[in-house]
């Protein structure tokens, strides 16, 4: 699925964001830029993966150069920096964020790309967590989330013009074929995602392309204010 959200054609750079534990090397070599930079959360090991697939020669005789920095919620870089954002695995870990869209959106250029795939729902959970899912559950697993509900998330802040939204067919079975691989030993979650088929659990894409107009709010990270000394108790006083 990442493969599919990646293959855009692109100017001269592209960020591929989400340096996630379930990333592979292979899912970005479709992206026709000379220049790659990562950005995660520090999966240092798979930024090592990326760097050594630039070599490959469907890079290209130019290859890509790899970077990545600490923390997708802190970037190093210049507004309208990239012609294309691709997030995989690892969106669901803060771009859930109702404010998170409006920071990322200002790193692409006005009509640039910005795509996402990774695990989510075939639905919603209304109500309760169902019973086959329920001993894997956990409350971090609260950020998983519908196609559906990727599509209303960016289309109420007017800051993209969505492409598409859906759900990859039979994902599930990728989910569980993945998990047996690297996590055999994971016996909670591959029995959750076989008891469910793909019922709730699977991987979802959105496409978005930012919008030309759409105003950008300034991102706030500290709130400036003057101190006046005064005492603290009224018997100070």
């Amino acid at each position: 699925m990442g493969d599919r959200v990646a293959h855009v054609r692109t100017g001269p750079a592209a960020r591929h964001e989400g340096i996630g534990p379930r990333l592979r090397a292979g899912i970005v070599v479709n992206l026709s830029a000379a220049r790659i930079r990562g950005a995660g959360l520090g999966y240092r090991p798979v930024v090592q993966r990326l760097g050594e697939h630039a070599a490959h020669p469907r890079c290209g005789r130019r290859g890509w150069r790899v970077s990545a920095s600490s923390d997708a919620r802190s970037l190093p870089f210049a507004p309208d920096f990239f012609d294309a954002i691709v997030c995989v695995d690892s969106i669901y870990y803060f771009g859930t964020d109702d404010l998170y869209l409006n920071y990322l959106a200002r790193f692409v250029k006005p009509g640039g790309p910005v795509g996402i795939a990774g695990a989510g729902l075939a639905r919603e959970i209304e109500g309760a967590v169902p019973d086959h899912l329920a001993e894997w559950w956990t409350q971090d697993l609260w950020c998983l989330h519908s196609a559906a509900w990727w599509r209303w998330h960016w289309e109420r802040t007017g800051i993209m013009d969505i492409d598409l939204a859906d759900t990859m067919p039979d994902g599930w079975r990728l989910w569980l074929d993945w998990h047996r691989a690297v996590a055999p030993d994971n016996a909670a979650e591959i029995k959750a995602v076989e008891a469910d088929r793909g019922a709730y659990l699977g991987y979802v894409r959105l496409v978005g392309r930012r919008h030309g107009q759409a105003t950008l709010a300034d991102h706030i990270v500290s709130v400036p204010a003057q101190y006046t000394k005064k005492p603290l108790l009224r018997s100070e006083e």
